[in-house]
């Protein structure tokens, strides 16, 4: 079996042990969540992390744990049995962020899935700030993917339940942070085009996530994705990218539409569409599908 995750809230001392090359380090989360512009807010109050650094699945801990508080956030250095989209396994080397965090909404379910919008968002903001305010190149893929140039360096996975009148939702999210392959990663980036930076912890970055996460989870619950729409798609990867279809006819990605599909404009012409994509596939830009835009 494995060993029991220990756990702590974000801000007492770090338990013996828990620091180091392999255990996550409390006390550096903690300092990172009250220098946070927030000051420490419900996400990551409380932290579970393996004591060797490796667990099965962080994802899968939070969806089958009862009673955990709404916040809670579980974190490995190494998974045994990451998860990612269509339930194929996700490479999690040593060197990867790896975590997952516990939303409880009484958010309608029709914004349920754009939380997999604001978690990628969140990611690229809070890497950018913990890079100076530098743009580093790193991208959303829609819908929950990140990229940079055409190497793929992390992705987010969304499951949800609903339970006594809300949603219980577990995001989990996995980036390259100095882990060089089988990719590239974060490091990587800082290094090649601001050396003269030095790299932020995890813990750091971490913390920097979960509290533009909670920001925008909150204008998701009370005002709907439309105030945060532009941001993703400032983003994101899309924007004028062309859709050929096999009759021959070609659409342009100009955004989302308030659905959360992709909406684009007959190439030459002025008729809008929504893509769908097809269900079948574990890429979602194989095989869209068309309905026309009113």
């Amino acid at each position: 079996a494995a060993p029991a995750p220990a756990a702590a809230p974000a801000r007492p001392p770090a338990p013996a042990g828990s620091g180091g090359s392999r255990g996550f380090d409390f006390a550096a989360f903690a300092e990172a969540r009250v220098r946070g512009r927030g000051g420490g807010g419900a996400l990551g109050a409380l932290l579970l992390s393996p004591r060797t650094g490796t667990m099965p699945s962080t994802h899968t801990l939070l969806q089958e744990a009862r009673g955990l508080p709404h916040g809670t956030v579980c974190t490995a250095r190494r998974q045994a049995g990451g998860r990612g989209r269509g339930g194929n396994a996700w490479e999690s080397p040593e060197g990867c962020l790896m975590f997952s965090v516990l939303l409880r909404t009484a958010m309608g379910g029709e914004r349920v899935p754009f939380l997999q919008y604001v978690a990628s968002l969140a990611t690229v903001e809070a890497v950018r700030d913990h890079a100076g305010g530098e743009d580093l190149g790193l991208r959303i893929k829609w819908p929950n993917d990140l990229f940079v140039g055409g190497e793929k360096v992390g992705g987010v996975l969304c499951t949800s339940a609903y339970r006594e009148g809300s949603f219980e939702v577990a995001v989990g999210l996995g980036l390259n942070y100095t882990n060089s392959q089988p990719t590239t990663c974060v490091a990587e980036l800082m290094a090649a085009q601001h050396p003269e930076r030095s790299l932020p912890p995890r813990e750091a970055l971490l913390a920097g996530i979960l509290e533009r996460l909670e920001g925008h989870v909150g204008i998701l619950e009370e005002r709907g994705f439309t105030p945060l729409r532009d941001s993703y798609t400032d983003l994101w990867l899309h924007t004028g990218q062309e859709v050929h279809f096999e009759d021959g006819e070609t659409l342009v990605v100009e955004g989302l539409a308030d659905s959360g599909f992709l909406l684009a404009r007959r190439k030459g012409g002025s008729e809008t569409f929504e893509l769908h994509p097809d269900g079948n596939r574990l890429d979602f830009w194989s095989g869209l599908l068309r309905q026309r835009h009113p």
